[in-house]
């Protein structure tokens, strides 16, 4: 069942009615009017009035509670636009256009029966997804076991091969190596110093 409730003819612009019903129309309806009661803007005023006027029709024409109800939709539609002109200098004249809007309420009845299967649909998916990262985080363990021992089995190997003296052989290759491999010292020429000359002194 939808109960509609609707404003005509509001004097304030659609842009500004449609700032605060952006912010507002996701929420639950007691945290709707909690939050449009705290905003500081003369829109609220006007969405204020609209969603009571939608809580005493569905009160007074079909028996239904606020906790029974929650907000379908809000719309705010464009009004006639009144056109003014402000006079100025020289015989001229600036026009003013003034806006107004028509904001509409649509409440729906929700039976609470439906409300709490769905909460207890989303509590088992809950469920369902702490069991499967428990079990992940179950096996992750095991699998830094293994890596671990592998770990210690390559450090032992390597500790093993350490421990293994090369013989004189082995050792005069590597010595020829590191020889050969160094460069060659080009040799650098001798400078000789500047001589300093002599001041010429007058007799």
């Amino acid at each position: 069942m939808k109960i509609v409730a609707t404003q005509y003819l509001t004097r304030q612009s659609p842009r500004k009615v449609r700032l605060v019903v952006d912010q507002v129309k996701d929420l639950p309806l007691p945290a709707m009017l909690e939050q449009l009661s705290l905003i500081e803007r003369q829109s609220c005023e006007v969405i204020l009035k609209v969603i009571r006027q939608a809580l005493a029709n569905a009160q007074h024409n079909h028996g239904l509670s606020a906790q029974e109800l929650k907000v379908s939709s809000m719309t705010v539609m464009e009004g006639p636009r009144y056109r003014r002109f402000q006079p100025v200098s020289r015989g001229r004249a600036h026009g003013i256009i003034k806006r107004t809007c028509h904001v509409q309420v649509v409440l729906e009845s929700v039976e609470v029966g439906a409300e709490l299967a769905v909460a207890d649909s989303k509590l088992k998916k809950d469920n369902t997804k702490s069991v499967a990262v428990s079990d992940q985080n179950q096996l992750k363990p095991a699998t830094k076991a293994s890596s671990k021992k592998k770990s210690d089995k390559t450090t032992q190997t390597e500790s093993i091969n350490d421990k293994i003296e090369p013989t004189p052989e082995v050792v005069a290759q590597e010595i020829q190596k590191s020889l050969a491999m160094q460069p060659t010292r080009m040799a650098t020429p001798k400078v000789q110093p500047k001589r300093m000359r002599q001041r010429r002194t007058g007799t």
